[in-house]
């Protein structure tokens, strides 16, 4: 796999919207070369609110790098580069809850920061947040085809930002229907898994997936090394779904009832094969009565964006 520059990002984002045409005005009357949209120019401070933000351009523009109208920004090459530097920026901002999915694989598909910022310019940051963390089978769903579309397509290229994360509580991941790997990156994890074969590698700190079920349904044994585990369960269509976990701490189980946790670290590293389902009986703690709920999503105190370039973009995403 080859990694591209943040140069070529610019240059192949803006082919995949416009062909790189500053003069495009796009179906949807969005505009120029990175097919900014009416609130896009009012969220980076080029136009004053007019809401609805329906695409007709007719307020107020603010005189931001010089321009005063809609084919004054059209004409300006100079501000729609300067322009879509700062949309990165405030792109980052408003997915600030869902950037510790980055490094993660989510029904197959890598997350990248780039794949994020590419998705919510195409669409908007609402509709990436559905995709990670929303309820598919809900009816107001949005149609999310275009997140996947560029998360896919702009996966590999560098990205002039690195995320840093600090929680206590956890950082709070949402699984798919498909295939997920997700790796900790030494904070405490907490994964909600779905359906599907999934690989869940723990950190430094105290990580814990989610199962839906109850301990009963499922056959866990000890995995090929230290720390590791295979979680089973047979299906109703005669599959087996397949959960491997390692160096992780704690398996909850909730069937929307009943709520429980079995503490790895209280099983008998001694425990025979056959002895393993008692000593996870014994290990498992009732915490029905305490409804515990995890964070859905990261505090927004607990993300920052941290420039690693040596240059003068923005080092971190400003508070509008």
């Amino acid at each position: 796999m080859t990694v591209r520059t943040f140069s070529e990002f610019i240059r192949d984002f803006g082919e995949y919207v416009s062909q790189n045409r500053y003069d495009c005005i796009g179906a949807d009357s969005r505009l120029g070369r990175f097919q900014f949209d009416e609130l896009s120019l009012w969220q980076i401070g080029l136009m004053r609110e007019d809401a609805p933000f329906n695409n007709d351009y007719s307020g107020e523009w603010t005189g931001k790098y010089g321009v005063n109208s809609r084919e004054e920004f059209l004409a300006s090459p100079r501000a729609q580069d300067e322009a879509f530097e700062d949309l990165i920026v405030r792109q980052l901002h408003l997915l600030q809850d869902v950037l510790h999915y980055v490094g993660q694989t989510i029904n197959g598909q890598a997350i990248s920061l780039a794949g994020l910022v590419s998705a919510a310019s195409v669409t908007d940051a609402h509709k990436v947040h559905c995709f990670l963390l929303g309820d598919k089978s809900h009816p107001d769903y949005p149609d999310t085809s275009g997140v996947a579309e560029a998360l896919a397509r702009f996966r590999d290229y560098e990205m002039p930002y690195e995320v840093a994360t600090h929680s206590a509580l956890g950082l709070h991941v949402v699984g798919s229907e498909g295939p997920d790997v997700i790796r900790s990156n030494g904070s405490n994890y907490f994964f909600e898994a779905r359906g599907g074969n999934d690989t869940f590698e723990g950190g430094e700190g105290i990580d814990a997936i989610k199962l839906a079920g109850q301990l009963d349904d499922f056959v866990i044994t000890r995995g090929p090394v230290r720390g590791a585990w295979d979680i089973k369960r047979r299906l109703d269509d005669g599959t087996e779904e397949h959960k491997k976990i390692e160096n992780v701490e704690l398996i909850m189980f909730s069937d929307g009832e009943h709520l429980s946790q079995l503490d790895l670290r209280e099983v008998p590293a001694e425990a025979s094969a056959e002895e393993l389902t008692l000593a996870m009986k014994l290990a498992l703690w009732d915490l029905t009565p305490f409804a515990f709920h995890a964070p859905t999503t990261a505090d927004s105190d607990q993300l920052e964006l941290v420039s690693v370039m040596d240059d003068d973009r923005p080092s971190a995403a400003p508070d509008f």
